[in-house]
Parts: structure tokens; sequence; C-alpha cells
């Protein structure tokens, strides 16, 4: 990252800038860390359901912990693991086969949701069942080869599992 920084800022220290970048990122998010539509009610039905959850994410631990808390969802996960924890980053499985193993669970059993395309190629290589939520970045044609079910947000996540939890009770 520094040195795309300093290829466009020839007299910039890119290590400074990104310093000062992740600096006045953990400030603003220690007081707010925005939500994606959807989360709240999806992890309230899959809190109901008896559902055990999980984190997975490539960020440091700290900085999970520390998002997790202010936006109040800490206690609703089981398990919360992050990038600073394995050797290899997403795309590589290792986060989601430590999160399965801390879970119980076999990664078979697993619902990965990510939006990131490196986090849905962990999924796959996890064996989880994958779903790719989009925000910034759209599927790649490895990704809609694989046939990830792709949705616009979590509440299409919600209510496609809704939608199965009624098949399945029925």
């Amino acid at each position: 990252m520094a040195n795309i920084i300093e290829s466009y800022w020839k007299d910039a220290d890119g290590f400074l800038i990104i310093d000062e970048f992740f600096a006045n990122a953990k400030a603003y998010l220690s007081q707010k860390v925005p939500l994606k539509p959807g989360v709240c009610e999806l992890i309230d039905f899959l809190w109901q359901h008896k559902m055990p959850m999980a984190v997975a994410s490539g960020s440091f631990k700290d900085l999970v912990l520390s998002n997790l808390k202010v936006s109040g969802l800490i206690h609703y996960f089981q398990v919360i693991s992050s990038g600073d924890e394995v050797s290899s980053g997403k795309p590589e499985p290792d986060i989601f086969l430590l999160t399965a193993k801390r879970l119980c669970q076999k990664p078979q059993n697993c619902l990965v949701l990510e939006d990131g395309i490196h986090g849905v190629l962990a999924g796959i290589r996890t064996g989880c069942e994958t779903y790719m939520v989009l925000d910034k970045v759209s599927p790649t044609k490895e990704i809609l080869e694989k046939q990830v079910p792709i949705y616009n947000d979590l509440t299409e996540v919600l209510a496609d599992l809704k939608a199965n939890v009624i098949k399945q009770d029925s």
C-alpha cells in the first residue's frame, strides 16, 4: 500500500499516511460503527432459532472486538476469530477452518456471509455454504461460475433463510 501511495504522491511517506488513516478510522469507529442494512434483524432471527454465530474477520482482533462492542452486537457471537490468529489470510480457508473448529462444527454445516471476493473464495475453499452479500465489489467471473448465491443486502439473506426455515418446519 505504501508503494502505491508513494507512486501517486512522490514526496509522501506511504507508511505515515497508512498509520494516520488507521488511527483516524480507529478513532471514528470507537464512537460509532455503521451497520449494514438488515444486520440486526438477521442476527435476531438467527439468535431466536438458536443458531451459533461467529465472526471470522481478516482484520486485527482488537479492531473486531472494538467494533462489536461499540455496535452492541458482541454478545450474539460465540466465537470471534481474526486475521492475526491464522498464518494465511483470505482467500485461503484458514480463518473459516479455525472458526468452524471453535464452533465445534464441520465446515459443511456452516454458512459464510461475505462481501469481499477473497472472503467468498475462502468460504468456498473451506467447504462452507457461502453467500455473497454485495457491498463495494461485484462478483468475479470465478464466483459467478461457482454459482454462489448473491444477495443485494442482508434483508434478502434474511428473507431467504426465513423461507427455508419455514419449509423445514413444515
